[in-house]
């Protein structure tokens, strides 16, 4: 990852689910992740990452991930509504960075993009699964 990093020069890099797989550690995996962000934060990185089906695990859940993310400065990860099932539901705005139409532009808060993030919740226990 850090030659990647290095290589490219991202503004934001996206971690895009299963970045460890979780369910067959015993111990908590934390640790792991850590080591994972490892070249992001000492690359001084910007990342904002969603999780999958493999980023939890009988010693650790998702919301022990994000308290590992969340403890850097480059993290734009947010832990989503607690009503919303899965713990990576939300948005980042993206804003240009020369105002649209000059400095005195009214739309200067307005993003140019907004990423959105839905977390894929698998293997959770869902109280009340569909019955199809």
């Amino acid at each position: 990852m850090q030659k990647l990093l290095s290589y490219e020069h991202p503004d934001l890099t996206i971690l895009s689910g299963d970045q460890i797989t979780g369910e067959f550690m015993s111990g908590n995996a934390t640790v792991y992740y850590d080591m994972m962000l490892r070249p992001l934060v000492e690359g001084g990185y910007r990342w904002a990452s969603v999780y999958g089906n493999h980023d939890a695990g009988p010693a650790f859940d998702r919301r022990d991930l994000m308290k590992v993310e969340q403890g850097y400065d480059g993290c734009y990860s947010k832990e989503g509504p607690r009503n919303i099932t899965g713990v990576t539901n939300y948005y980042v705005p993206i804003y240009a960075s020369e105002p649209r139409g000059g400095a005195d532009n009214d739309e200067e808060d307005i993003p140019a993009l907004i990423l959105w993030f839905l977390d894929s919740n698998g293997n959770a226990s869902i109280p009340h699964p569909v019955d199809w």
